[in-house]
């Protein structure tokens, strides 16, 4: 049985595809929005991987859901999930008006003047603990946010640095990052420059989540010319079932929360992942549908199903190479039919030539009991580097010419040193696009040093 896992959700973006996991996975494991089971539910899956229950036998999330601001999390206690979360575990200002969309703002909203840790910042980490500490074997944490706005950026980057200084024990660390396209928030480069140093240090594997890119996947393949955020939030909640699907139903291969992080991180520090869903369909639709293991990797292995900008919009280069990849097959399917569909995939290489000595795509089956064949697809390539390469030069334009840095002044995390601080940031993603754009340098394995 894999271990339990504490959902942290942080900021408006973070409770909004954290709640839509939440449904997502109601709806696959039989559960009511009050918690009590379904008559769908089938016992003998790995429930109590994301949920502790109380004496009546009702469910709860092991969820901390965390916003400087109420709006969100006042639809969520207000609509019908209103019974849902643990009350508890829920930490908003009332009174607040968020981050301001500064990194600065939400990171040191839990610090007073000396540093130390504040009252706000106390009770989070207390939620957080509490959550830990009725856990029967805590196997780690996942992280929800966003990268570009105040609170998930900020307080999420507080949250990650507090996690190995409160927990003594080792704990794995999952995050689902989302990373904004174009947007309003005008400091989003010092912002996301900011959060991926500490993903880079922090994080064990980083699902990105690219909107500009789910937002075309949308467009394209559910024939939805103008998606919501809505719509856009359900796509990253059948992402974020698909890859924990292993650890809710169980998988002979994949079926811990550390055997997918050692599946599709092999090397430090490259544990960035973008992921593809087979078949995206809009509900109802009328086209005929063809699911066999062989179908859905066809769909998967084309360039405009991996959810990231880079593998949307660029052609495979030379150089481009897979670090790593998993796909999870859900529903009945025959197993000798996956690992042929598998076979036929590797051999043509739609992703470039695999990292050496790593393997090619591997896989896993899970969730037997859905009602329809489905594919997720998590792979680890080297085309990130250009994800970062946009952030670098956005960040440059802004940089060079000091703009908006009074924004950052005003909070006391930067002391009077926020030049140097968003350098050392900046520095960090530089790294990490080289580790990307030359990734065989990393293929010692050893924790932070490239191969000499």
């Amino acid at each position: 049985m894999p271990g339990d896992v504490v959902f942290v959700q942080v900021g408006q973006c973070g409770n909004e595809i954290g709640h839509e996991f939440w449904k997502r996975i109601c709806q696959e494991h039989g559960i009511a929005p009050d918690g009590t089971a379904t008559e769908d539910r089938t016992l003998g899956d790995n429930c109590s991987t994301y949920f502790s229950s109380d004496d009546s036998d009702r469910l709860i999330p092991r969820a901390v859901l965390i916003d400087l601001e109420p709006r969100v999390l006042n639809c969520i206690s207000n609509g019908e999930y209103a019974y849902f979360y643990n009350a508890e575990r829920v930490f908003e200002c009332r009174d607040g008006g968020g981050a301001g969309n500064n990194w600065g703002s939400g990171y040191g909203a839990v610090q007073d003047e000396k540093d130390d840790i504040n009252e706000i910042g106390e009770s989070i980490m207390n939620m957080i603990r509490s959550e830990v500490e009725i856990c029967d074997k805590f196997d780690g944490f996942t992280l929800c946010h966003s990268i570009a706005g105040g609170t998930g950026s900020g307080l999420g980057s507080w949250i990650l640095e507090q996690l190995p200084d409160f927990f003594e024990e080792k704990a794995g660390v999952h995050t689902f990052s989302v990373f904004p396209g174009k947007s309003d928030v005008v400091v989003q480069p010092y912002n996301a420059a900011l959060t991926i140093a500490r993903l880079m240090e922090f994080s064990d594997l980083t699902f990105v989540l690219e909107n500009e890119a789910i937002t075309k996947t949308a467009i394209q393949k559910m024939h939805n010319p103008n998606p919501s955020m809505r719509d856009v939030n359900e796509i990253i909640g059948r992402v974020m079932a698909g890859v924990t699907a292993p650890t809710r139903f169980g998988s002979p291969s994949f079926g811990s929360f550390n055997g997918i992080s050692a599946q599709l991180s092999p090397v430090y520090p490259l544990h960035f992942v973008s992921c593809g869903i087979a078949p995206l369909i809009p509900a109802n639709s009328r086209l005929p549908q063809r699911t066999t293991p062989i179908d859905l990797m066809q769909i998967l292995e084309k360039p405009n199903s991996i959810m990231s900008t880079a593998s949307q919009t660029e052609k495979n280069s030379p150089i481009d190479c897979l670090i790593a990849g998993l796909a999870i097959f859900q529903g009945e399917v025959n197993h000798d039919t996956v690992a042929q569909a598998i076979f036929k995939t590797n051999s043509h290489r739609p992703f470039g030539a695999p990292l050496l000595p790593f393997s090619d795509i591997d896989y896993c089956v899970t969730y037997p009991q859905a009602k329809s064949r489905s594919a997720v697809m998590a792979v680890n390539h080297s085309k990130f580097s250009q994800t970062l390469g946009s952030l670098r030069d956005d960040f440059t334009k802004m940089f060079k010419n000091g703009a908006y840095l009074t924004n950052f002044e005003k909070a006391a995390c930067f002391k009077d040193d926020v030049r140097g601080k968003l350098s050392e940031a900046i520095e960090s993603v530089k790294n990490l696009m080289t580790a990307y754009s030359e990734p065989w340098q990393y293929c010692s394995g050893t924790r932070g040093e490239p191969e000499e």
